[in-house]
């Protein structure tokens, strides 16, 4: 047994993650048990990465688009499933929303809310596919790409290009940095007064602090559009905490990209399964370090932790820096 959770609402390639991670834990184990020597499952993982590929790869077998007479309207095949979400958003909330503003009422603004509520992940993420890319539908409905934004953006809680400029322009670069203005390095991760000054910053300051970041790296093209679509509405950045809680005092800026599981190992990367990045904000303000340890999926030197050695690692990674922390090179 590994303690890992395999959710009935794990995606194919979810799955095929935490299993190969699973049964690291397994030959770990088994090896300490025996007394055996480290023997890497390399053939395991080269398998797995295999098996990824080939549930990407339109042309494979192993491919199950979920609809199969849309593929040509979108700029890459295997985001098949953004049709469905899209179609189901104008289906649903543009309709909603319009019928809000010509006859109101409490009880459907309240069914409203819930509504958008499920809606605002998968929407974010639909965008962040889009921002990258430019798009996410096929070049000759470019328009329709274009437009929708400016009429989804406001009933999903965005305001209209923030957070293009945000995050490709400034996130990207800045990459967790201490110029990030999404970094949480000079914050104590498990304070809530600390949490309530990061999100407080945001809510009052990001219309000024982009612009001003953009203004600082010479920038003022984007200074200047950053500025105009940021004094729309700003929105909580929960989930942002959440998401960067966990640094590593010795290497802030780690910047890994690599498909290799034994580099994310030796970078003492974190994974966790059966919690979400809002739930590892609210575990993070509670400090119950140990729900979060039971939470993780050990890999590399982290298999061999106890309990207790997890809940004083992630403590680790939740210190706030100092200046002179920020400033010393590792």
């Amino acid at each position: 047994m590994t303690g890992i959770l395999f959710d009935k609402g794990l995606t194919r390639q979810d799955l095929l993650v935490l299993q190969n991670l699973a049964a690291d834990v397994r030959d770990y184990r088994r090896r300490r048990r025996n007394k055996e020597q480290k023997q890497p499952a390399r053939k395991r993982d080269a398998a797995t990465l295999a098996t990824l590929k080939a549930f990407n790869d339109p042309a494979g077998a192993q491919f199950e688009p979920t609809i199969l007479t849309t593929r040509s309207v979108l700029r890459v095949e295997t985001d098949v499933v953004m049709i469905m979400h899209l179609l189901l958003y104008f289906c649903t909330s543009v309709p909603s929303a319009a019928l809000l503003y010509w006859n109101f009422s409490c009880v459907h603004g309240l069914l409203h809310l819930a509504m958008q509520a499920t809606y605002m992940g998968t929407y974010t993420l639909m965008m962040h596919q889009h921002i990258h890319l430019g798009g996410i539908l096929s070049k000759r409905y470019a328009v329709l790409d274009a437009v929708f934004p400016y009429i989804t953006d406001p009933l999903m809680g965005h305001s209209w290009n923030s957070y293009y400029y945000h995050h490709v322009k400034h996130h990207h670069v800045e990459n967790n940095g201490p110029d990030d203005l999404s970094s949480t390095m000079r914050y104590q991760r498990d304070n809530f007064v600390h949490f309530l000054c990061y999100a407080g910053r945001f809510y009052f300051l990001i219309w000024l602090d982009l612009p001003l970041y953009f203004l600082k790296k010479n920038r003022i093209g984007l200074a200047t559009k950053a500025a105009l679509w940021e004094l729309g509405w700003a929105g909580l950045m929960v989930g942002n905490w959440g998401q960067h809680a966990f640094v590593d005092k010795g290497r802030p800026d780690s910047d890994y990209r690599s498909k290799s599981k034994a580099e994310y190992a030796s970078q003492g990367a974190l994974v966790f399964h059966g919690i979400d990045f809002v739930m590892i904000t609210v575990r993070l303000l509670l400090k119950d370090y140990r729900t979060l340890a039971e939470c993780m999926v050990p890999i590399g030197g982290q298999i061999s932790m106890t309990m207790d050695e997890r809940v004083e690692f992630l403590k680790g990674r939740t210190q706030q820096f100092t200046e002179k922390d920020i400033q010393r090179k590792p």
